[in-house]
């Protein structure tokens, strides 16, 4: 099971789109539900675990329930801190957790709120003593809309222009939606030119 996704009730259409693809598809109501798909799940067996419900400025529901949310302040731990430990066996050491809830990373350039949601769920990701792991954790830096959706997951050039890594928010502020875009199609250009 290397490729899992938790879909919250509201978004039937991308579920009934990725059934029967390469993705395993879970859907669940609430925090409970959620706590035990991930119990559920293989040990080291997840490379990527994608969680698609309704979002915002540093937090991601799931269902009803807030599943994790950060106020920007680095020294407030992050919220259901629980859930995010009991996921650290079930991911291999390089695995990426993706929070795919509209804006989940933040919209505005700088915004502390993104920035400190997937560094405090990365740390958790990647305990001290766990010196192998390598888990990348990815927020979303725009609205999130079914028809981003293939039945193989997040369409890859949306990937390009709306995720977050965690890598990114150790050195640098989030980037706006615009500059991203603007960084992809920079590329697009620079890569015509020298390939001819």
């Amino acid at each position: 099971m290397k490729n899992v996704i938790v879909i919250g009730q509201d978004f039937d259409d991308v579920a009934t789109r990725m059934m029967g693809g390469s993705w395993a598809v879970f859907r669940c109501g609430s925090l409970d539900a959620f706590t035990g798909v991930i119990n559920d799940l293989p040990n080291a067996g997840v490379e990527r675990l994608d969680i698609l419900d309704h979002g915002g400025r540093g937090y991601i529901n799931i269902g009803q329930d807030l599943l994790f949310w950060s106020d920007g302040d680095p020294a407030t731990p992050l919220k259901n801190a629980a859930v995010a430990q009991a996921m650290c066996p079930k991911l291999t050491s390089a695995a990426q957790v993706r929070m795919l809830g509209c804006e989940t990373g933040g919209r505005l350039f700088g915004e502390q709120v993104g920035r400190y949601l997937v560094l405090k769920l990365a740390g958790l990701l990647n305990p001290a003593e766990d010196l192998g792991s390598n888990r990348i954790v990815f927020a979303t830096i725009t609205p999130v809309l079914a028809r981003d959706f293939t039945n193989n997951g997040l369409d890859r050039q949306k990937e390009l222009t709306m995720l977050y890594s965690s890598y990114t928010a150790i050195d640098y502020d989030c980037p706006s939606r615009d500059l991203r875009f603007q960084n992809v199609v920079d590329h697009r250009v620079v890569d015509k030119a020298l390939l001819g």
